[in-house]
């Protein structure tokens, strides 16, 4: 995804009507999609089970531009992910969620630009978006191997855990 590639075709989401995107197991990989998305999408959310809010660092993307008093953390900086021993460390994974909210300004346009970074299942962050306010569902792909979540969105797997605990903000 390049500016280039969204620049050959401006009116491709002309007709979005909810101005949310959601990205799963996004890990770092943010900047190609606020690039790509940012005129149709006025909120991000970007989910990963392995968000640290410890260090922050800004979302390097060439023309957003932080607005650090807009930015808040719900939930605990830090978190482990964790299994029960419970289960001898081979149940299913607990993790107390957290979510960083950052709003940047668009400087070509003007618009404030919300990006959410939620720590935790997200599944369980799916779930928290209220019905009909999702514009886009951007998912890549996730697998066990390179640090993946092993989440799997577009598969019918039954879940084989508890629900895990949620933060105190939608």
């Amino acid at each position: 995804m390049t500016a280039a590639h969204h620049a050959a075709d401006p009116l491709r989401f002309a007709e979005l009507t909810c101005k949310r995107l959601f990205y799963p197991c996004a890990g770092e990989d943010w900047a190609p999609v606020l690039d790509y998305f940012v005129a149709e999408v006025d909120h991000f959310i970007f989910a990963d089970l392995h968000y640290q809010f410890d260090r922050i660092r800004p979302m390097d993307v060439p023309g957003l531009r932080l607005l650090p008093e807009r930015t808040w953390l719900d939930g605990h900086a830090y978190a482990a992910l964790e299994r029960p021993s419970a289960y001898g460390g081979r149940g299913p994974r607990q993790i107390d969620p957290a979510r960083l909210e950052e709003t940047y300004l668009h400087e070509a346009s003007g618009r404030l630009i919300r990006v959410t970074r939620r720590r935790g299942f997200a599944q369980y962050a799916l779930k928290e978006i209220p019905n009909g306010s999702l514009g886009v569902f951007f998912h890549r792909g996730d697998s066990m191997g390179e640090g993946g979540s092993d989440a799997w969105f577009l598969a019918n797997r039954p879940r084989r855990h508890p629900p895990s605990r949620t933060s105190s903000r939608a």
